[in-house]
């Protein structure tokens, strides 16, 4: 009678894993899995938001020339500015869409002065959902309130995670003043 469970080569261990021993396996790579992914997932956020604040920069920069040459920003508007960001088209006013999902729209001038709405709000969509991943609001210098302090929005536990990594302070609601 043969057995089929009998060794192949004499003198050989059978070759092959347990059960148990699979379970083992499958049980550490799911562990590594369940740390490793919310630090990619933060350190995805991370570059998005640098690439957000890269973007963001000539257009507050080019905001603060022009206040300083005319004593006001400009009125919702980018007309007159110094400003070239590759990839970005102006789509309204004050309003700019940037390499598929990333916007920016700019408040200010007579309009907007009065109360104190002189700053730059910017975003990345999501482009599947069109949900915004990440908001900042970046109040420019000279603006009634807030002025020079930059705000990341957070509003989920991955996003105000995010928003304390980049050693922001919890305000009001969602709101994080970052350094």
């Amino acid at each position: 009678m043969n057995k089929t469970y009998q060794k192949i080569f004499p003198g050989e261990k059978n070759a092959g894993f347990t059960l148990i021993e699979l379970l083992v396996v499958v049980l550490i790579i799911g562990i590594l899995a369940a740390v490793a992914l919310p630090r990619y997932e933060q350190a995805v956020l991370k570059t998005q938001w640098a690439r957000l604040m890269a973007t963001v920069r000539p257009l507050q920069t080019a905001l603060e020339a022009y206040y300083l040459a005319n004593g006001i920003y400009p009125n919702d508007t980018l007309q007159g500015l110094d400003l070239d960001i590759t990839g970005c088209v102006e789509i309204g006013s004050g309003q700019l869409k940037c390499d598929g999902n990333l916007r920016m729209d700019y408040n200010g001038g007579a309009s907007y002065a009065d109360r104190g709405f002189d700053r730059i709000e910017a975003w990345i969509d999501n482009p599947s959902s069109g949900r915004i991943l990440i908001k900042t609001i970046i109040y420019l210098p000279h603006s009634k309130t807030n002025p020079g302090q930059t705000f990341c929005i957070g509003g989920s536990v991955l996003l105000n995670r995010l928003c304390k990594s980049l050693g922001g302070v919890a305000t009001e609601g969602n709101n994080y003043l970052l350094p």
